[in-house]
């Protein structure tokens, strides 16, 4: 996902950096403007999409770094105490409900709206 919006936030990028990128020289000083806050805008917007692009990944990768823990009580933790362990397996393990709960939210909201 942050691969697909990559090529637009380049583009408003560039636009900032005064680079015309297919806008006459008017064209470009009407969307930049004569401050710095269309530069800063054009920045901003760029940086929030490919922020939110990184959001789908960061699903994966909670997925694959918290489904593991499953298996905490299973493994030997000689350095900790009974309680330390008890303790750090149940303050972690609901993160190991992230994957399966995010499936569910989402074939619930496939099914409500319809979405194929």
């Amino acid at each position: 996902m942050p691969l697909l919006v990559l090529p637009s936030s380049l583009w408003r990028v560039g636009l900032a950096a005064g680079l015309p990128l297919g806008y006459t020289e008017q064209g470009l000083r009407d969307i930049i403007g004569t401050t710095m806050w269309g530069p800063l805008y054009l920045v901003a917007l760029a940086g929030l999409t490919e922020g939110a692009a990184l959001l789908t990944l960061g699903v994966a990768v909670l997925t694959l770094l918290w489904t593991p823990f499953l298996f905490w009580w299973t493994l030997p933790h000689a350095d900790m105490t009974g309680t330390g362990r008890l303790l750090v397996g149940l303050v972690y393990l609901p993160l190991v409900a992230w994957a399966p709960l995010l499936a569910a939210v989402t074939a619930s909201y496939q099914r409500r709206r319809g979405v194929s």
